[in-house]
């Protein structure tokens, strides 16, 4: 009950500021950097994420993110370069996420905002589900849904699909899509994802950018 109280708070607040975060930093480990605008620096825990932030994961690190909405969870593994975006829409987010190259897990819930995550080579657009897509250094796309379904446009050739859970989807730079059922799932990444459950913290730092353009941190502490 105290984290839906917190996002209502937090949407509240935010509402009111000319630069407004679309989510929030819950968990992270080893290195992590936040790449906003041409500064670098590393992402912090309770960090306030805002569009076009650029995060890095680099070797045995990974961040968990949520959007203030309360809509989605994303969990960026290690070697990883993600990009957020966000529109508002009265109180939910429609999300278009950038995977550049890496692991991403996302968590949507029901009839919250939309979101979605290109690829150099995809867009798969999440409805209501969890799964994981993973891009290689070559751009080719897997998505494997664990729940719900993900609808998948592979942007080179145009072809389209949709995957439900149980099932995965190769798309790469030839503009081929095909599907099939999900193979042996790593057990490290299943593992993973179990533990990003919300984890009690005593106090969660955000930054706040007025309309003059002063940047002030409010502290929240949780009970």
């Amino acid at each position: 009950m105290k984290h839906i109280l917190l996002i209502v708070f937090l949407l509240m607040i935010f509402s009111l500021s000319a630069e407004t975060p679309i989510g929030l930093t819950l968990r992270m480990t080893g290195e992590v950097n936040l790449q906003r605008i041409d500064e670098i620096n590393s992402l912090e825990l309770g960090d306030s994420l805002f569009n076009n932030d650029i995060i890095r994961t680099y070797e045995e690190s990974f961040a968990f993110l949520r959007f203030i909405d309360d809509g989605a969870t994303l969990r960026l593994f290690e070697n990883s370069i993600l990009t957020l975006d966000t529109d508002q829409d009265e109180d939910k987010f429609s999300k278009t996420n950038y995977l550049e190259v890496g692991r991403l897990f996302t968590n949507v819930r029901e009839n919250s905002g939309d979101l979605s995550v290109e690829t150099p080579t995809t867009v798969a657009s999440v409805k209501g589900t969890s799964g994981f897509i993973v891009v290689d250094a070559d751009g080719n796309t897997t998505i494997i849904v664990l729940t719900g379904l993900f609808e998948v446009f592979n942007t080179i050739s145009g072809n389209f699909t949709t995957v439900t859970g149980g099932n995965s989807c190769q798309s790469d730079v030839d503009g081929e899509l095909w599907t099939y059922p999900n193979e042996d799932i790593d057990p490290d990444w299943l593992e993973d994802i179990d533990e990003d459950e919300f984890e009690d913290k005593d106090i969660i730092k955000i930054e706040m950018i007025r309309e003059d353009g002063e940047r002030r941190t409010i502290e929240i502490e949780l009970e």
